[in-house]
């Protein structure tokens, strides 16, 4: 028998939640904004400072559309993907009713390091020409860990890379541009670049350096040299020389010593698409100011441990391992602040732990403070003292959801955090849930688009809303699976009612305590979508419904299933 599927709408008195007022019908639908990655001031990649939040080696880091670049004491480390890969596996998750899930989770990386042979030990790094949005990192429940305010730079540079010479990074249209800059009287033949970890590397005809990968070529362009004589830009011809696998510039008619010498070289990374899809968007809102919020989530390239090519199994969140040893955390929630013209990104913050973390939507209460109601399945997932509950309460793997790219491998926990007006502190944040999955709406073994069940469109899975009354309570509305949900006593129903219920509850504005909680719905699967209070705080509350014997009163527009 094909079930079929009915969308509630229903509302409660919260000063007295045993009272149960009226059911009617109706079609809710769910709007999904997109968090970007790329920086909204500069309009090309950017350099971020490490404050803690990455490993101590790296000083700073960029994202490219295909991987990520590390910059460290006296080397570059390149960490590289093939964009057919995540193309593959996240598929076109816009149209559901033509996908085909995916059976490869396998994605190639490849990893490389350009090293400034004998670099003084006494070069420094800093940045230039910062941002004006900054990046907040609350990723696991390790405090030291956590980073705010990181900075962001359009230029970083290397004084005393070599005795005399400095290098500084920039970019241009997207691509890694990198100046040396060679004092007056220095010798430029200190200048020497070990390549490790690439499939090899060649000068073409036209003077070009091609670094081979598994993953697609990179190529350096052939330097540009000049010296300001009189006052004016002069060429001076320059050229890669390749000894085995390091890098000279040569010089063949020489130059002018006596001068400051530039050399100025460019990196092109080509890669096998347009696109990585690499972010998804979830829920907005906005403050008393009008400025916007937005919620996605990021999957994110870590710090390779191994060089040269290597394989990982992509599990959606899940924790990634490499087969020589250690890990890459999975997608992490990303929230974005912008100013009320959308033409200004005021900050990014980045929230989870390692493993799947997705954010399902967002509220700012009268002090401008922004809520974050989501899932998780990370043991590590970032908590305060005194919160609710500072425990991961687990549940069962329901497998890997493609069309959202999620696999949730620990089972699911409802988490909520609130961020401060900046985002620079993370104020509050708790689990909830018991101990099967909570937040997520499915039915196990579920294709997509199948007819009559609670999951048809895309995101079904993550579907659920936070609400605040006058008073800064906070109000979830989203569906559980486990028996044991924490609920309270003298609520409206006790007891479970079925394969998956709606849950419905009230906690302070810390996070701290719940006020009342409590699961509805019938025999077969109920999920809550949305929830709204009125001014008398009424809370109405919209759902889907497959139980034919979900609670509804008399007198009400339908009683029916």
């Amino acid at each position: 028998m094909i079930k079929t599927t009915a969308n509630f709408i229903f509302s409660f008195s919260i000063q007295r939640m045993k009272k149960f007022y009226s059911l009617i019908l109706l079609f809710v639908f769910a709007a999904k904004a997109f968090a970007g990655e790329h920086c909204a001031s500069c309009g090309s990649l950017f350099f971020r400072e490490n404050k803690g939040q990455w490993e101590n080696n790296i000083l700073y880091k960029a994202e490219i559309k295909n991987g990520a670049i590390f910059f460290e004491q006296n080397e570059i480390t390149f960490n590289l993907f093939d964009t057919r890969d995540v193309l593959r596996i996240k598929g076109d998750h816009h149209h559901l009713e033509d996908y085909t899930p995916t059976i490869d989770y396998s994605m190639n990386f490849h990893a490389f390091k350009m090293k400034f042979e004998n670099a003084s030990p006494q070069v420094s790094s800093k940045g230039s020409d910062p941002l004006k949005e900054y990046f907040n990192y609350f990723i696991g429940n390790d405090k030291t860990k956590w980073a705010s305010k990181v900075k962001g730079f359009q230029q970083i540079e290397y004084a005393n890379l070599y005795n005399g010479i400095a290098l500084k990074i920039s970019s241009k249209e997207n691509q890694l541009k990198y100046v040396y800059e060679i004092e007056k009287g220095t010798d430029a033949s200190q200048l020497k670049i070990n390549f490790e970890g690439t499939d090899g590397i060649a000068l073409d005809e036209k003077g070009n350096l091609n670094i081979k990968t598994s993953v697609g070529d990179v190529m350096d362009l052939k330097p540009y040299a000049y010296q300001i004589i009189n006052g004016k830009e002069t060429e001076v011809p320059c050229q890669f020389i390749l000894r085995e696998n390091k890098l000279f510039y040569s010089f063949e008619k020489g130059y002018d010593k006596n001068q400051k010498l530039f050399i100025d070289p460019t990196l092109v990374f080509s890669t096998y698409s347009g696109s990585t899809a690499d972010n998804f968007g979830y829920s907005a809102t906005y403050d008393s100011h009008g400025n916007a919020f937005g919620a996605g989530s990021v999957f994110g390239v870590g710090y390779p441990l191994v060089v040269g090519h290597y394989v990982m199994q992509y599990k959606g969140g899940a924790t990634i391992f490499f087969t020589t040893g250690g890990s890459y955390p999975g997608d992490d929630i990303s929230i974005t602040k912008y100013t009320a013209d959308g033409t200004q990104r005021i900050y990014s913050t980045y929230l989870g732990g390692v493993g799947q973390d997705l954010p399902h939507s967002l509220i700012a209460n009268s002090n401008d403070e922004l809520y974050v109601l989501g899932t998780t399945d990370c043991p590590n997932y970032p908590t305060t003292a005194n919160a609710f509950d500072t425990t991961f309460n687990g549940g069962n793997d329901p497998g890997v959801w493609d069309g959202i790219a999620a696999h949730y491998k620990r089972g699911s926990d409802i988490v909520i955090s609130r961020l401060s007006v900046d985002g620079s502190q993370l104020l509050s944040s708790t689990y909830v849930g018991g101990s099967d999955n909570d937040g997520l709406n499915y039915r196990a073994g579920q294709p997509y688009a199948s007819p009559g069940l609670l999951r048809h469109n895309y995101a079904d899975e993550v579907r659920g809303e936070i609400e605040i009354d006058k008073n800064n309570n906070i109000y979830i509305a989203s569906c559980t699976r486990s028996t044991n949900f924490p609920r309270t006593a003298n609520t409206f129903q006790t007891s479970f009612g079925g394969e998956m219920d709606a849950c419905i509850f009230k906690m302070d504005a810390s996070l701290s305590t719940m006020i009342w909680s409590t699961t509805f719905g019938g025999s077969e699967d109920d999920a809550a979508y949305s929830v709204a209070v009125d001014g008398d705080e009424n809370l109405f509350v919209a759902g889907g419904t497959v139980s034919t014997n979900f609670p509804v009163t008399n007198p009400v527009y339908q009683n029916t299933f």
